[in-house]
């Protein structure tokens, strides 16, 4: 390595030096030619002063006319001929002519020189720059080779030694490890021997004692029972005593006491017999009274007036509003809240003492099921108004005195309300019908004239809201009294879906009412897909028949021995929901055919099994 590393130096010295030698000749060869330039000038020179001094010395008394002075001021003025002059400017233009071609020459001779010289500088270089590569690419690929080549003679060298240090290393160890292991034998067996020995001397001497202190424990033991139970057979014996004479005593007293008490019972059941029947009227007056004044009357068949017990227990612990949950369309929902809004801002201003306001009544139709009831409640919730719910086919059920009474008794009510009441007037059609279509001296008429006098204007005490489901069949003077109509539809499929979510986690995944393994079923059985595929198949069905349907799930598991929900279940009540459903339909007349069911494929695919069965 060393031997090539000198080589490469030894050549790099030699194209170094011949580089050198190159620049200075070529320095030596510009140096000779600046020295001929001055020659050539220095002779041109020469030649010329030895023209003008030739003539100077030839002809020193001539001097031309109008011409510098050549001699001294001293020296006579002659006149030069013309012939003189023209040769004297005949001999010198010659002579400068041939000094500028010769300096021309040289200056071209020295471009050329020049040129020729950087050329081959340029040459030179190049040619250097390529052997330093080359060189320098050959020194390091053999550098490379013989590092590689000593790295792996060392590595060799290196894992001889390793494997052989190894294996000493191994031998040592091993040596080492049989001495420790008998060692620790030994040791083992010593320490082994001598707990033996401490561990029998130690139940020895525990067994010793033990038997000592079991000894005195057994004699202390007897000596008190003896000294217990002597003193409870004498503490005994004097409570017996004392037991006989106290009884002996009372005997006496109560005896003495159960004649005189014979005597006055006579009194005492006389005057408990006439305090009760006083009693008795006077309650049954008291409650003629209060019903008279402050009870409800008996059309009402809802009420959301606390009694007095929930009144306290509301002044204790104030209870949170919760307001029915309605599912809905977004369209829906905005029209149902306008509604509750506007009451309730009419509401608060009339219990603020504004004289002008007045409640809008309102009408809610739509096929039954559909959540008028529980938007009614929701209403006055939300409202802060009481709630009082009567039924049309409970006053239409009456004879003709006992029904007009009773309306004036619900209106009697309503107008003393210091809350504000909704009224909600259920199947409104079954007494409030056309009166266009009755007889003159029908019950029913009178009933419509009876229930117009009393809303012949809107009140700043209660709303009327009525339900129906034809609203067609209404009076005319009754629809003038409403406000504002809202038609209740049959859900959609995004609103079924809804609801049938919301009654499955109010009714049966309530943990109160239901067991861990039931919620467990119904969070199987009864996902949200298989809810999406119950609304699918259920098309048709109002709220309450979807409320239904939950409940049947509820009961039907509680009917199986382990009272969890199944798929077989499930698909069983939603049969049964849908082929009622369609039964129903079938029977509705043609004039009500829009309420007729549109079966989708999904309940078609259902019914086909059930029709079968």
């Amino acid at each position: 390595m060393v031997q090539k590393l000198l080589t490469i130096q030894i050549k790099l010295r030699s194209v170094l030096f011949i580089a050198g030698m190159s620049i200075g000749s070529f320095s030596t060869n510009v140096k000779a030619m600046d020295s001929v330039v001055a020659s050539i000038k220095s002779q041109a020179e020469g030649l010329k002063k030895c023209g003008i001094d030739f003539i100077e010395s030839a002809l020193p008394n001539y001097v031309a006319p109008n011409q510098p002075v050549l001699a001294p001021s001293t020296m006579p003025l002659f006149p030069i001929p013309a012939v003189v002059t023209n040769t004297l400017g005949s001999l010198s233009n010659p002579l400068d002519s041939a000094v500028n071609i010769v300096m021309d020459r040289i200056d071209k001779s020295g471009v050329d020189l020049v040129g020729k010289v950087d050329v081959v500088g340029q040459n030179l270089a190049n040619q250097i720059a390529i052997k330093t590569d080359t060189i320098s690419k050959n020194l390091v690929t053999t550098v490379n080779k013989s590092m590689d080549a000593l790295a792996s003679k060392t590595l060799q060298q290196v894992s001889g030694i390793s494997d052989a240090t190894l294996h000493q290393l191994d031998v040592v160890s091993k040596g080492l490890v049989e001495t420790v292991d008998v060692r620790l034998k030994s040791l083992m067996a010593q320490t082994t021997s001598e707990l033996q020995k401490i561990s029998r001397q130690l139940v020895q001497d525990v067994d010793n004692k033990t038997n000592a202190t079991l000894d005195k424990t057994t004699q202390a033991i007897d000596t008190m029972q003896k000294k217990v139970i002597d003193d409870v057979n004498k503490k005994t014996t004097k409570v017996l005593q004392d037991i006989d004479a106290m009884r002996t005593d009372t005997l006496t007293q109560v005896d003495l006491k159960l004649n005189q008490t014979l005597k006055n019972g006579a009194v005492l059941v006389g005057g408990v017999i006439v305090t009760s029947i006083i009693a008795w009227y006077g309650l049954k007056f008291i409650h003629t009274q209060v019903d008279k004044h402050y009870g409800k009357p008996k059309l009402f068949s809802h009420t959301s007036k606390k009694n007095l017990y929930q009144r306290i227990k509301e002044l204790v612990h104030k209870p949170i509003v919760e307001l029915p949950v309605i599912i809905s369309t977004p369209e829906k929902e905005r029209l149902l809240n306008g509604v509750i809004e506007s009451t309730k801002i009419i509401n608060t201003k009339i219990k603020a003492g504004n004289p002008h306001l007045k409640y809008s009544n309102l009408l809610l139709w739509g096929p039954p099921g559909t959540g008028k009831t529980m938007f009614a409640q929701k209403l006055a919730k939300a409202s802060g108004m009481e709630f009082r719910m009567m039924s049309g086919g409970d006053v239409s059920k009456l004879e003709l005195g006992d029904a007009l009474v009773s309306l004036d008794e619900v209106f009697s009510f309503a107008r003393k309300s210091k809350q504000g009441l909704v009224l909600f007037v259920d199947e409104a059609d079954s007494f409030l019908a056309d009166r266009t279509k009755l007889k003159t001296d029908s019950p029913t008429r009178k009933l419509v004239d009876k229930f117009l006098s009393e809303t012949g204007s809107s009140s700043n005490k209660f709303m009327l809201v009525f339900a129906t489901n034809h609203e067609d069949v209404l009076d005319e003077a009754v629809k003038d009294r409403i406000t504002e109509s809202i038609k209740m539809e049959l859900p959609t499929h995004a609103e079924r879906a809804g609801i049938l979510k919301l009654y499955r986690n109010k009714h049966l995944m309530d943990p109160e009412y239901n067991s861990a393994e039931f919620i467990i079923s119904v969070t199987t059985c009864l996902n949200d897909d298989k809810i999406e595929q119950i609304a699918s198949q259920l098309e048709g069905l109002s709220g309450r028949n979807l409320e239904n349907v939950i409940y049947g799930f509820r009961n039907a598991a509680d009917l199986t021995v382990l009272g969890t929900l199944t798929p077989e279940i499930i698909r069983s009540v939603v049969k049964r929901a849908l082929v009622k459903h369609v039964q129903f339909s079938k029977k509705i007349s043609n004039s009500e055919s829009a309420l007729l069911v549109q079966l989708n494929p999904a309940a078609e695919e259902l019914l086909q099994t059930a029709v079968a069965a």
